[in-house]
């Protein structure tokens, strides 16, 4: 039959020798024939390996230092494209709220070379906040085909993630007899590892100032006056941690305020030394009153410049720093280096540890301090941006506890961060309206307008937040989150609003805040739209299926809205595999309709058919089931005859159309199409007959006499 479609499934296997086959076709049982223009190009990818060397298709990678993956298959070659996907992702798409399928936390995505390589950089917030993530799988795409998820392939990420802050205490002033051992956690933690600690606080150019220069044999324990932190110690792993944690045991030759960790995984010999500046290190005497800190977490780690914020230190162990902040003796010694503070105790801000030298240095007095908790106010007066480190200084020493060190400051973190408020917007958000009713309404707030290259002056400071007002009421503020570390994109919960009835539509106004304290100006800030939709029906209930035709379904309901910047779609699931397409929707707000494409090239049969307003985030509520929608085989509709053969040219004479895979879908869309002798083409509405199947229609009047040809349609003219 011309026009005719046939669906042929077949699997390929992975061990192709050709890119390039052609089709061989049999007519009904008839030899084969070669069809030499019509062509399959396979693609896929059969292996992967790395500079690291590893086996069954693993690459690894250690976080924040580069590293490279090689290709092997058929069809591989220079300028493919590829990215790391999320642990446990079922696909390389990211439809939910605040997803970015190629995120340049975990490489971003990139070229395929002329080796069949590419290069690509890990960052520490690639693998989220689930427990025993450990890999990243290869989504893969072949000339600019949609990408495949390669589950199989993967690279294992190597990484630490504890301690955040270890505080050694020696005594009496006593160093380098008592051996420390420190508990290290994250990924990929195996015996032979190798540890170090890299103190940065001399600002001597012949002191090591990275962890390669630290590793070269030159640079000894005794050297520098205790500028190498300790000795160079072997990783044990604890047993039964699943390659999470492990330990290792220091002496340490000096008092050391915020050193940072170096790194050395055994995995492969061709990792590198890696620097982690998020674990601190401190020594300091025992009768120094920070020294038994066992330190949870610091929030928010940053603040605005010029805007006083509350920083708070929390864990456990803190008793006898809050004896000390409370002891009305210890007062502060006027005659020491640090500015002129009052209080017993102080929070210093400064660019870097060696507190002597430093140009960039701010001191406030230690607000409180508990057993679980100490209060800093970050300074509001700050003279640039970026990371500082913040240190715990006792003050009122005595002359001997100055002597001991009892007084010497104790950093806790060196990756505090100032920002810029006026860096941080929010310029739209997505998507910009859901159905009221809904609980936690994802939204992702973003910095940068659409189409527009994503900033990274969002930081997760630990205390994200989206303010909300709506219709102009009182600031709701929630929790946000941030899952690109490298894109201005935060997400968050809205508020509850009840459904307020169809055609009712709330308008929230939103900021965000990178510190739970300055927010963004919310009456400049995006809008979002709580909307009552309903959808009723739809119209016609089928269309033909193929590549050459383009049916539509129209739907039809109450508080239909179009929203900018989150498009409506209507997604088409078929009924017998539960495999769904969507296809966009156009809304005409006035009729509150909505006419969907149907998908092109979907295989025959019934859809259930839902329709989203906000780009498929959220499907609207239908009046009772689904709609159901037929996609039909267009060449199985036939008509072979006609009766009566012909009529008065007055019209009125009622035919009988007869013919196969006659349906109704819908009211008014089941007609005969009638094509005059001068060529007018008039559409007559039918009713349809059975035993047999035919349809029934009434002729029009004809201007001329003559031959007319009768046509039978499904969806109200269409083919």
């Amino acid at each position: 039959v011309d026009g005719a479609e046939l669906t042929g499934e077949f699997a390929l296997t992975s061990t192709l020798e050709s890119i390039n086959l052609r089709l061989c076709y049999s007519f009904r049982g008839r030899p084969l024939s070669e069809y030499a223009a019509i062509k399959l190009q396979v693609y896929e990818v059969t292996a992967i390996d790395g500079d690291a060397l590893v086996s069954g298709n693993r690459v690894y990678a250690v976080v924040s230092a580069q590293a490279k993956a090689y290709f092997a298959g058929t069809g591989v070659s220079t300028g493919d494209e590829m990215f790391w996907a999320l642990p446990n992702a079922t696909d390389c798409e990211c439809l939910e709220a605040g997803c970015t399928a190629y995120s340049s936390t975990r490489g971003g995505l990139q070229l395929v070379t002329s080796t069949t390589s590419s290069t690509f950089t890990i960052t520490p917030a690639a693998l989220g906040t689930a427990p025993m993530q450990d890999y990243l799988s290869l989504c893969y795409s072949f000339h600019g085909e949609p990408f495949k998820l390669y589950d199989n392939f993967r690279v294992l990420v190597h990484q630490i993630t504890a301690p955040k802050v270890t505080i050694a205490a020696v005594s009496g002033g006593v160093l380098g007899l008592l051996p420390r051992t420190i508990t290290f956690s994250g990924t990929h933690i195996t015996d032979g590892d190798t540890a170090r600690w890299l103190w940065l606080g001399r600002y001597q150019i012949r002191y090591p100032q990275n962890c390669d220069q630290l590793d070269q044999a030159r640079y000894s324990v005794d050297l520098f006056d205790g500028a190498i932190a300790g000795n160079k110690a072997t990783v044990s792993a604890i047993a039964g941690s699943n390659n999470a944690s492990g330990q290792a045991t220091f002496v340490f030759n000096s008092t050391i305020d915020g050193a940072v960790l170096c790194y050395k995984f055994s995995s492969a010999a061709t990792l590198p030394w890696v620097q982690f500046d998020t674990s601190i290190l401190s020594v300091a005497v025992t009768e120094n009153p920070f020294v038994s800190l066992e330190i949870a977490d610091i929030l928010p780690s940053g603040a605005a410049v010029g805007h006083n914020t509350l920083v708070t230190i929390s864990g456990t162990g803190f008793e006898s720093a809050a004896a000390w902040v409370s002891n009305a003796t210890r007062i502060y010694n006027a005659g020491r280096w640090t500015p002129l503070q009052t209080g017993s105790a102080a929070c210093e801000f400064s660019d870097g540890s060696a507190r002597e030298r430093n140009l960039y240095m701010r001191s406030t007095v230690m607000v409180s301090a508990t057993a679980t908790e100490i209060v800093c106010e970050a300074p509001a007066i700050w003279p640039r941006g970026g990371e500082v480190t913040v240190t715990l200084v006792a003050h009122g020493c005595s002359d001997e506890e100055e002597q001991n060190g009892v007084c010497d400051g104790v950093a806790v973190t060196k990756t505090f961060y100032f920002y810029s408020p006026g860096s941080i917007l929010a310029m739209r958000v997505t998507p910009s309206g859901a159905p009221q009713g809904q609980i936690d309404t994802l939204v992702t707030v973003h910095g940068y307008l659409l189409g527009s290259a994503s900033t990274n002056a969002y930081h997760d400071l630990g205390r994200l937040r989206l303010r909300t007002s709506i219709d102009g009421g009182a600031f709701i503020d929630t929790v946000g989150s941030m899952p690109d570390a490298a894109r201005s994109d935060l997400v968050a919960p809205l508020p509850y609003v009840a459904p307020r009835g169809t055609n009712t539509f709330a308008v929230a106004q939103l900021a965000v805040s990178l510190d739970a304290n300055y927010f963004t100006n919310v009456s400049l800030g995006p809008t979002f739209t709580f909307y009552n939709a309903l959808v009723e029906d739809g119209l016609p209930l089928g269309g033909p299926g193929g590549p050459l035709n383009a049916a539509t379904l129209t739907i039809r309901g109450q508080g239909f809205i179009k929203l900018v910047g989150s498009p409506a779609i209507c997604r088409f699931k078929n009924d017998a595999t539960g495999t769904f397409k969507r296809t966009a929707a156009a809304v005409v707000e006035a009729d509150n309709t909505a006419v969907c494409a149907a998908p092109k090239g979907a295989a025959f049969g019934t859809y259930s058919v839902t329709l989203s307003l906000n780009g498929g985030f959220h499907y609207d509520p239908v009046l009772f089931d689904g709609i159901s929608f037929e996609i039909y085989d267009l060449s199985l509709v036939t008509v072979t005859a006609a009766s009566p053969p012909g009529g008065p040219i007055g019209g009125g004479t009622r035919v009988e159309v007869a013919g196969t895979n006659f349906r109704k879908y819908g009211t008014g869309e089941l007609g005969c199409v009638l094509i005059a002798p001068d060529g007018t083409v008039h559409l007559l509405s039918a009713t349809l007959l059975l035993a047999p199947e035919r349809l029934s229609c009434i002729t029009p009047a004809s201007a001329v006499p003559g031959n007319a040809t009768v046509h039978a349609t499904l969806n109200g003219g269409g083919p």
